[in-house]
């Protein structure tokens, strides 16, 4: 099966992006992958922002397929309104012939009966009545034309979630476009003076920001070091870092400033 985006059933699921639990009700995307303890399948679920940041392929690879079932979803309808609308003509078609028919056998009963003693009020007063009949009866029985566009989508493929946001794949894309992003899981002080720069080697003093990074395996994203926050740039080949640093830390406006202060510093 491929990868799914679904309303989260329950509020006890946790997302592999940053570990927070998926509230009821909320859109999750789940990356569907063999299953490394037993047969089958598993299931990763994320907030959809976190699988953008942390496993962009993955939800690209979704959003294309929700997409492409949309797509097919609104070409089934149309061509199912286009059969309809063909359908309601051909009786339309075949009525009036029918019409034409029963005019032709009325018209040939009156030259037979030339000569014949004309009918009663009555009996033509009943006639009348018949024919007035026949009109509405035809009119009733025409059917309606129906175009592509009233035609109702339930019937066809599953479309694109509506709470699916197109900015999504910018987010996702710029992972793809710069391989290490992925790997940034927000920033943080430094509470020691030990750990080193996977960028430059050098130690991280104690109290400096650091941004922390992960590396993703086996369906899990482990702890891989840190980069000073000036080492950014270099590092992940861009300075546009400060959406996932925002997203995956828990910072005051004025530490992101000062964050962002140093990883745009030359």
């Amino acid at each position: 099966m491929g990868h799914v985006f679904e309303s989260a059933p329950s509020g006890r699921a946790k997302c592999r992006g940053c570990g927070k639990k998926i509230d009821k009700g909320v859109l999750r995307f789940g990356e569907r992958m063999p299953n490394m303890f037993g047969e089958g399948e598993m299931t990763l679920w994320f907030h959809p922002v976190c699988a953008c940041y942390k496993r962009p392929e993955a939800i690209l690879e979704a959003m294309s397929d929700a997409e492409d079932a949309a797509r097919e979803g609104e070409s089934d309808s149309a061509s199912k309104g286009v059969a309809e609308g063909d359908s309601a003509a051909g009786d339309s078609a075949s009525n009036g012939s029918e019409s034409n028919d029963s005019a032709s056998h009325g018209s040939a009963s009156e030259d037979f009966a030339e000569g014949a003693p004309a009918l009663d009020d009555s009996a033509s007063g009943a006639s009348a009545s018949d024919d007035s009949a026949s009109n509405d009866s035809a009119s009733n029985a025409s059917p309606e034309s129906v175009s592509a566009g009233d035609v109702s989508t339930s019937d066809g493929p599953a479309s694109t979630d509506s709470r699916i946001d197109p900015s999504w794949i910018s987010l996702a894309e710029s992972g793809t476009e710069h391989e290490r992003l992925p790997r940034l899981d927000g920033a943080e002080r430094a509470p020691s003076g030990r750990a080193r720069c996977r960028h430059c080697r050098e130690l991280i003093e104690k109290g400096d920001w650091r941004l922390k990074l992960v590396f993703y395996q086996e369906g899990m994203f482990e702890p891989s070091g840190n980069i000073h926050a000036p080492c950014a740039a270099e590092y992940f080949g861009t300075r546009e870092v400060m959406g996932r640093i925002r997203w995956f830390s828990d910072l005051t406006e004025a530490d992101l400033e000062e964050v962002a202060a140093l990883v745009n510093r030359d």
